[in-house]
């Protein structure tokens, strides 16, 4: 019987532990406003941003992240984007995991 016990505790265990690795974490433009600001933000913005695209607002992003393949082209895959240097695995990690998310506001 405590031997049931205890491999029903370590089954338990193991259920817990692989729950909380295996959840998705949701991640939002609040989640990347940041990187956006600091990275993105300082050509695309103003009153004459570059590419007429004024990114310090996420409606100001919508156009083209709604026509997400240049976005995601150009941060993501081709990584032309930031021109004034470029991004780390964690913040290319993270404009991931939004871009996974639908880009959500």
């Amino acid at each position: 019987m405590k031997k049931q016990l205890l491999l029903g505790s370590m089954a338990l265990g193991m259920i817990s532990i692989l729950g909380t690795s295996c959840a998705k974490e949701t991640t939002t433009y609040d989640d990347v406003k940041s990187i956006i600001d600091a990275k993105c933000a300082t050509c695309h913005s103003g009153s004459t941003p570059a590419a007429g695209r004024d990114y310090t607002t996420y409606a100001g992003l919508k156009p083209v992240l709604t026509d997400a393949t240049l976005f995601t082209k150009q941060v993501l895959d081709d990584k032309t984007m930031p021109k004034n240097g470029s991004l780390t695995s964690d913040e290319i990690n993270k404009i991931t995991a939004w871009k996974d998310n639908g880009y959500a506001e």
